[in-house]
This record gives C-alpha cells, structure tokens and sequence, in this order.
C-alpha cells in the first residue's frame, strides 16, 4: 500500500515539475511576443497605425422582458472588432471598428480579409495621409493560414496601404484593447436594453451600438456577407509555426518568434495562390465615428 502511495505521489510531482515549466515558458513566450505590439507603437509615425483584430464572444440576443423559456436555444450573434492606434500631435489616439454581422461563417478567412479591407477603406477617411498599418491578430485559424497572410499585403497595396508587418499574439495575450472596448459597448447596449428595448437581432444590435449619440469613437457597420463565396486558397509551408511576418519587395519574411534571428525568406513564386476574386464585405448600413465626451469631474 505505501508502495503504491509512493508510485503516485511520484507520478503527481513530475506532472506538476512539467506543467509548472511549461507555464513559466508560456509566460515568457507571451511577454516576448508581446514585444511586437510596443515595437510598433514606439515607431508610428503621422500617417501610419496598429490594427489590434479580433472576433469578440457572440452575443447572445436578448429582451427587455423575457421568460425563462425563452432563454435557453438562443444563437449568438457574430461581431468582429479592430482597434487602431495612432500618433496625433505626440498623442496616442484610439479608434474601434465594430463589424456586426447577420450571418457568416467565423472560421472563414474571407470574412477576416474583407474586414481588413473595409477597416482601412474607414480609416483613410479619417487619415487622408494613411500610407502604412500593422497587424495584430490572435491565433485563430481564420487568421493564422496562408490566405489571411497573403490577402492582407494585396488588400492594402490595392487601397494604397503599405502594410509592413502582421504579428500572431501568443495564447491568452495581445486582444486585451479589443476585450477593454467589447465591455464598453456591452456595458453601452445594456443602458439601451434597460430603455425597453430588444437586443434580438443583427439590426437591433446596431441600433443599441448607435443609440443615444454612440459609443465615444466608434464606428459601426452592419454586414451580411462577404460579396463571393468563392474560397481563397494559398498554402505556407509550415504557417502554424509562423508568429511574425514582414513584407517587403523581395517577398515575405517570417519568424517563430518576435526579432530572433534574421528570419526565412518566402519568395512570391514560392507561394502557391489562387485568387480569382478578392473578398469584399455586403455593407448594408454603417455610422460614422461618434463624438469623444468630455469628462464632468464630481468636484466642483
């Protein structure tokens, strides 16, 4: 019996020896990478901007007053949120992007790269000198393939964006901007929903995100698609091992991790693409930015 005890005990700590390794490497991991995102605000300049990408929890629909029955089955509602950085007068200025969407399919790549599109097609009429962005995304398959890779250098020289660089945060790190403002819109929607209003559609969702003035510098669009329903089809070999990706004339640099060794080189050829249509969003509606509201301090 104390044989036995031992053996498990035995076989306990050397399990706790090797998750508490691995969390301490994924704690470097994460600060390391993390490192991508300050390298880029540090360097901004006027004209240039740090897109921070991620799809946001479903939201599950909601009613001003609602029964118990009618709570349970409910399909959440699929919304997408980009938040941009730039530099103004020294300043750094935040502006979100709010993609709600009547029905896609979130895995698709499509979707991410004609949201990419439409972000900057929204940004320039703000920043008529916008010449160069960056990316940051998360691990998502619909980000982290070959055709979100491809897609977004051609979708940003089709627009005259320069894009230079796209940057794969590690697990559980790197969307905390676009998590700080999905609860600022939530928190926004709720004072509509206590209004005696519903919340139990893709429109009704809009309408709460644009109610009384909207949510201090956001702009939201409601979508039902993507335009083509054809797939993009473009392989990387070995793309799930790739966190960071420099364009440049020559072709596409890559890296495991964040500024270690000078990189592998992807030249254009080397890259199969089948591109027969670039995937643009079905905008129904859309706002404009709203206003940023002083603060009123309590003291007088």
């Amino acid at each position: 019996m104390q044989e036995e005890k031992k053996e498990e005990l035995t076989f306990t700590l050397k399990n706790a020896k090797v998750n508490i390794f691995a969390w301490k490497a994924h704690i470097l991991c994460f600060i390391h990478q993390d490192h991508a995102r300050v390298d880029a605000i540090d360097i901004l300049k006027d004209g240039e901007t740090v897109f921070v990408q991620n799809w946001a929890m479903k939201y599950l629909p909601r009613k001003y007053r609602e029964s118990q029955t009618n709570w349970f089955g409910k399909r959440g509602i699929l919304w997408h949120i980009t938040v941009a950085f730039r530099k103004f007068e020294g300043q750094l200025e935040l502006l979100t992007f709010a993609h709600i969407f009547r029905s896609c399919n979130q895995d698709s790549s499509a979707v991410v790269v004609a949201v990419m599109e439409d972000v900057i097609c929204q940004l320039k009429i703000v920043m008529t000198n916008l010449t160069r962005v960056f990316y940051r995304q998360d691990n998502a398959g619909c980000n982290h393939c070959g055709a979100t890779i491809v897609c977004a250098s051609r979708k940003g020289s089709r627009n005259g964006v320069q894009v230079e660089r796209l940057d794969f945060s590690d697990a559980q790190g790197g969307k905390g901007a676009c998590d700080r403002k999905a609860a600022t819109i939530k928190a926004h929607m709720h004072v509509f929903l206590n209004a005696g209003h519903d919340i139990d559609s893709a429109d009704q969702m809009y309408d709460a995100m644009t109610s009384d003035g909207g949510v201090p510098s956001l702009s939201v669009t409601l979508c039902e698609s993507v335009s083509i329903q054809s797939s993009v089809n473009c392989k990387i070999e070995g793309v799930s091992l790739i966190s960071n990706i420099k364009y440049s004339s020559e072709g596409i640099r890559v890296w495991r991790a964040f500024n270690i060794d000078p990189g592998r080189l992807i030249r254009p050829q080397r890259v199969p693409v089948s591109l027969p249509q670039l995937p643009s969003l079905l905008v129904l509606k859309g706002s404009s930015f709203s206003a940023i509201k002083g603060r009123v301090s309590s003291y007088s």
